[in-house]
């Protein structure tokens, strides 16, 4: 795979502002990708905050996100991702594949999403850590929106979403989604209870914008953007 990196503007230190573009070209085809990896980074524990992602395309076989392919624990906040995901097999996300124990605020995505099992707009399986006496810790989205189609491939597609894939509501799972939304109309999706679908006129409102919160600020004919973007 050839990469060739586009732009990168680095001003993040001590949690400034992180904004980076990159495109790919020659591309391997998913059959080549290995069953037990997933396409891109993985974190355990810390912190992410006000990074922004901009990519032509990511993918792999499972656990793929423009951001991460998989969170477990920490915090991820103040950041927004733009490209075209796709997995072969599962667990696909505009931000984020797979997120477990992990707690997600003031996001958002406008990323294209396809594959056939837990896809979503933001996150693909929103899901918990659960250790070995049975007792999960789940992860948790809030202020936080999506506007990318989300498409399900393949002949039996499941678990789909405008914002979130998968959301597993347990004894040992106890994510959440509050004050989550995601663009019926762009992202071609209806589901409920794992975001609040709404239509495109509503979310690029300044009422939109205060909804969301402080993290965000409103721009004319467009959906809101976070404070530190220019």
């Amino acid at each position: 795979m050839k990469s060739e990196i586009v732009k990168f503007a680095f001003t993040a230190a001590l949690g400034l502002a992180l904004a980076f573009t990159f495109s790919c070209s020659d591309l391997p085809p998913l059959d080549e990708t290995p069953a037990s990896s997933s396409s891109n980074p993985e974190i355990s524990g810390g912190i992410i905050k006000n990074i922004g992602v901009v990519a032509s395309y990511v993918y792999g076989r499972s656990r793929v996100g423009c951001l991460l392919g998989e969170a477990v624990y920490g915090n991820i906040s103040n950041s927004y991702s733009k490209c075209i995901v796709k997995a072969k097999s599962s667990n696909a996300g505009g931000l984020v594949g797979t997120s477990r124990a992990v707690t997600i605020s003031d996001c958002y995505s406008t990323s294209k999403v396809s594959g056939p099992n837990s896809i979503g707009g933001l996150v693909g399986n929103l899901s918990a850590l659960v250790n070995d006496y049975g007792n999960g810790t789940g992860s948790k989205l809030s202020k936080s929106y999506s506007t990318g189609k989300v498409s399900g491939t393949g002949t039996s597609p499941s678990a789909i979403g405008g914002l979130v894939g998968n959301l597993s509501s347990s004894r040992t799972d106890n994510s959440t989604v509050i004050n989550g939304y995601y663009d019926q109309q762009t992202s071609t999706q209806t589901d409920t209870d794992k975001g609040e679908g709404k239509p495109t006129a509503e979310m690029q409102t300044t009422d939109f914008a205060t909804t969301l919160g402080n993290a965000f600020k409103y721009k004319a004919g467009s959906y809101p953007q976070l404070t530190w973007e220019k």
